[in-house]
């Protein structure tokens, strides 16, 4: 059994439902026992399900069934003991187009209905994909959450394995919130992890011959999460995703992720992901771009910073693609090996103290109006300029430059520092969002799960934040030939949260 974790949900009811006094689990169909249980559970107003190890496996089929998990209470924890394996069937296997909205309604587990507080954990959640098939967009899923006026919030789903679905193993659309996912392992499913939701963390995920992590919503945390042996060709972590015009999705933080050779791209911050921050990811080979800053869709994709990452082996190691991902910080990055190393295509980007070393070219500029590009390591004749040059005078910045986005009562806040003096400490300002004498405490997401790096009870005054270097956590192996960086003391980023009140 894992240990819990500060996101875990307080479940309040006290009572415990053992799966064996409603289900077989011989290898025979358990949904009518299951679905017998859940009504219980509902009845009391939530609890605990502890899925005892069966003699076999527990075996759902969709077929016909939906979701033999559809209304899953509120207030509830599920878990399994060591070696308890679920099985679900009966997905339809189409692909997309002809069969998207049947797909979707077929799979295990349905959290709908406005549910919250709830975790799921430990266990095996196998469905029938075997040997793999990689399902275009099939909309099945394991676990699915429901969209508005249905969408649940508060939802944990943790140290859980997902084998062989033809669809996604976690489904939450859009309109969610608080939905978070840690040390999940994804393993051959034709579609990913795939949530839309606000305030929600991802940590300490593995992917394994899976489509990938796609992500939309604000204030939300992707860290330590490890991809490789890619299902298909597709970005392994998609983070935005709402084309709607002057629509923005502000401060999410993608910090540390792995990523062994994407047939395409490996990250790319997509439509509306505004203010974002991208420090310390790996990207080791990928079929286009490493890191893709925008998409061909309209909607904003500005003021990103993309720092400290490494791209090695990509057509492009750092690509703005968008002309709306104007203002982005492209700083102290390593990009080697690749075809172009910076591609820009979008004004008033920052580029500064990179290493860049393309095989085709190092520098190439589509747009440039209003850049700064200085302290960066190419060689001289290969940077090339397109169309207008309107660089800035190369002045390095200055000073300190602190945001503080979201707020501590869906959890959690994003601090996001530029540290450009290199000060030791950094006085944040969080005025408005602690009060005075609650208590607080400030996590690194490269160990979010661990000891905060400050913490205390707030005086009003502001918090005086130590600025030091960041080392990756020595007990996560990632999949990639090249380690996770050090952080350096000039750009950081952390998690605020809400511990109580004195």
């Amino acid at each position: 059994m894992s240990s819990p974790t500060w996101l875990d949900p307080i479940i309040t009811k006290p009572d415990v439902f053992h799966s064996l006094q409603y289900m077989r689990g011989d290898d025979t169909d358990d949904t009518a026992g299951f679905q017998t249980m859940l009504a219980a559970v509902r009845m009391n107003g939530g609890g605990h399900i502890v899925m005892q190890r069966p003699p076999a496996r527990y075996r759902f089929e969709a077929t016909g069934n939906g979701y033999p998990g559809a209304n899953f209470p509120a207030n509830t924890e599920m878990y399994g003991e060591p070696g308890t394996e679920v099985y679900w069937t009966g997905a339809p296997r189409r692909g997309d187009f002809g069969a998207k909205t049947g797909t979707q309604h077929f799979g295990w587990v349905a959290i709908g209905r406005g549910s919250s507080t709830i975790l799921i954990r430990d266990l095996v959640i196998r469905s029938d994909n075997a040997p793999f098939v990689n399902y275009y967009n099939n909309q099945s899923s394991g676990i699915y959450i429901d969209i508005p006026p249905r969408a649940a919030h508060d939802v944990v789903i943790r140290d859980c394995e997902f084998m062989d679905h033809p669809g996604f193993p976690v489904h939450a659309p859009g309109g969610a919130s608080c939905i978070h996912t840690i040390r999940n392992t994804y393993q051959s499913c034709a579609n990913g992890e795939n949530v839309g939701a606000d305030y929600s963390i991802h940590f300490r995920n593995r992917f394994r011959q899976t489509e990938g992590l796609e992500a939309g919503g604000a204030y939300n945390v992707f860290a330590l999460n490890d991809f490789s042996d890619p299902a298909g060709r597709g970005t392994l972590l998609s983070v935005g995703g709402d084309n709607v015009p002057g629509r923005r999705r502000p401060g999410s933080l993608v910090v540390g992720n792995s990523i062994k050779h994407s047939l395409w791209v490996g990250i790319v911050t997509a439509e509306a992901f505004v203010s974002g921050w991208l420090q310390g990811n790996v990207i080791d080979g990928a079929g286009n771009s490493a890191i893709q800053v925008g998409t061909a869709a309209i909607a904003q994709c500005d003021h990103n910073a993309v720092v400290e990452n490494i791209c090695v082996g990509a057509l492009y190691g750092i690509n703005v693609f968008s002309p709306l991902a104007t203002d982005t910080l492209v700083a102290y990055n390593t990009c080697t090996g690749d075809t172009f190393g910076l591609l820009c295509s979008s004004a008033r980007a920052t580029v500064i103290g990179n290493n860049f070393s393309g095989r085709s070219m190092d520098v190439e500029f589509n747009v440039a109006d209003g850049a700064l590009f200085l302290q960066n390591t190419y060689e001289v004749n290969r940077l090339n300029v397109r169309g207008s040059a309107a660089f800035l005078p190369a002045v390095p910045p200055t000073g300190v430059e602190t945001a503080i986005l979201g707020s501590l009562d869906q959890g959690t806040a994003v601090i996001q520092i530029r540290n450009w003096s290199r000060a030791s400490v950094v006085n944040l300002d969080v005025t408005g969002i602690l009060r005075a004498g609650e208590n607080y405490a400030v996590y690194h997401p490269y160990d979010l799960l661990g000891t905060p790096v400050m913490q205390g009870t707030y005086t009003g005054n502001p918090l005086v934040m130590p600025m030091q270097p960041v080392s990756p956590p020595a007990d996560w192996a990632v999949s990639t030939t090249i380690p996770l960086p050090k952080l350096g003391n000039m750009f950081a980023a952390f998690v605020l949260r809400r511990v109580g009140a004195s």
